[in-house]
């Protein structure tokens, strides 16, 4: 799993946490969606493609909920080695036998920044439009 750090996030965490938890959880998970769209784009492109189910299977999702952490994922799905695009893992990270193909990682480093900054945002927004 790759984390972003927000910078200010003792600032932002202190105010949802002034909000609703219900309210403050909604602010947070379409926040965290909105900023891993670019990350996703970004792997679309980067995808390789053979018959296309990959690149069209790839999909920004909410994970459950951790103490303390929220989470999406850009990825397959069902996420790496299952369902039915299970061979995503092997493109990334290739195996003994095939080369890796990386569309994942390299996503997620060019489009971190941008990612963090629609994060920062996306949160302070909701958080002003809650507070109303």
């Amino acid at each position: 799993m790759i984390e972003l750090d927000v910078q200010g996030a003792k600032e932002i965490e202190r105010k949802l946490k002034s909000l609703e938890p219900k309210i403050a959880r909604k602010i947070v998970r379409q926040s965290l969606r909105k900023a891993a769209k670019p990350i996703l784009k970004k792997a679309k492109e980067n995808c390789p493609v053979d018959t296309g189910e990959l690149k069209k299977n790839l999909k920004v999702r909410a994970l459950k909920k951790r103490k303390h952490s929220y989470a999406v994922q850009a990825g397959t799905s069902k996420g790496w080695y299952q369902g039915d695009q299970f061979y995503a893992g092997y493109v990334e990270f290739g195996t003994v036998n095939m080369e890796p193909k990386p569309f994942m990682r390299p996503a997620f480093d060019s489009e971190k920044e941008n990612s963090q900054k629609i994060l920062i945002s996306e949160l302070l927004s909701g958080i002003k439009e809650a507070s109303k």
